[in-house]
């Protein structure tokens, strides 16, 4: 995880999961989540972290924390290979928060 994401992430994580009182308990798993889903920004965007940082405060724009926070939900969510709950595809509102800092591609 870069310092681009905010300093409180795994509380807010464990906050967008519902699992506030695991304080402790699953953030290296969350923590492993996290990481993935800023790897996927990057590979969606076609981006690295200095390319999606705010200029002023140095920060990911809250679009890119919040895809960030969905997609590391969505897996923590779902990370059982088999379950008894429908299982979803990852939530289409992650690319469209991050389709505005996607790179075109050059054809």
């Amino acid at each position: 995880m870069t310092e681009y994401l905010p300093d409180n992430i795994l509380t807010l994580l464990r906050k967008h999961v519902r699992a506030d009182d695991l304080a402790g308990v699953d953030d290296a798993v969350m923590q492993q989540y996290l990481d993935a889903a800023e790897q996927s920004v990057f590979a969606f965007t076609e981006r690295e972290a200095d390319d999606l940082a705010d200029a002023v405060t140095g920060k990911y724009p809250s679009t890119v924390v919040q895809a960030v926070l969905l997609l590391a939900g969505h897996w923590y969510s779902s990370r059982e290979a088999a379950s008894d709950r429908q299982m979803s595809a990852i939530p289409f509102s992650v690319s469209s928060l991050l389709m505005p800092y996607r790179k075109l591609s050059r054809t």
